[in-house]
């Protein structure tokens, strides 16, 4: 039973892994119209783990009128 458990949860450590790359990797293509993002800017997307926050992220990147306009809205 024990096994059984253990795989569940790293199946699902896995998935939610994968969940936040895609995320992130939406974000980054959503902004890439604005040019090159400063390396902060990067490293903050990279480093959340959260995916509601980097759902919210998305959003206000999809819905961005400049890159300034999405850094105010996170």
């Amino acid at each position: 039973m024990l096994f059984k458990e253990t795989m569940n949860q790293q199946w699902e450590a896995g998935h939610q892994e994968g969940r936040i790359d895609i995320l992130q990797e939406v974000i980054f293509e959503s902004l890439e119209q604005y040019g090159k993002l400063p390396d902060t800017l990067v490293s903050k997307i990279k480093n959340e783990k959260d995916e509601s926050v980097l759902k919210n992220w998305y959003r206000a990147a999809s819905k961005a009128a400049s890159l300034e306009d999405f850094t105010q809205n996170m």
